[in-house]
């Protein structure tokens, strides 16, 4: 019973980083990315991380597991605490939660009399 709970869990945590299949930084070295306090980004790890194809994906799960060191997104930590302040994003929010918050801000601009099906085209 336990083993089966187990294998439960580990598949889904398993297919929240399916993503990371897709990595350019998948068979590279961590500690290119997770350079020591005070040492400058490596040109290298930039270029890995602009040509990535799951980039966004990559900083936000930084986010969303409230990462605060390493390379993520092509984002230094600093860099991700700025973008968050940019983008009304908190720590720890994942991207959905953050997209229906926008969502939610839009719709109070909205007047209260507005419907979809009063429309034309």
């Amino acid at each position: 019973m336990a083993t089966e709970v187990f294998d439960k869990i580990l598949s889904v945590i398993y297919d929240g980083l399916r993503w990371a299949d897709d990595a350019n930084c998948r068979n590279m070295e961590l500690d290119l990315f997770f350079p020591p306090v005070g040492i400058n980004i490596s040109p290298f790890v930039k270029e890995v991380c602009d040509t990535c194809d799951v980039r966004e994906r990559c900083l936000w799960y930084a986010n969303e597991t409230s990462s605060e060191y390493g390379i993520f997104g092509g984002m230094t930590p600093n860099q991700r605490r700025d973008w968050r302040r940019r983008n009304n994003v908190r720590l720890g929010m994942s991207y959905k939660d953050w997209r229906d918050s926008q969502r939610d801000g839009l719709l109070r601009v909205v007047p209260d009399d507005w419907r979809d099906d009063e429309q034309t085209v």
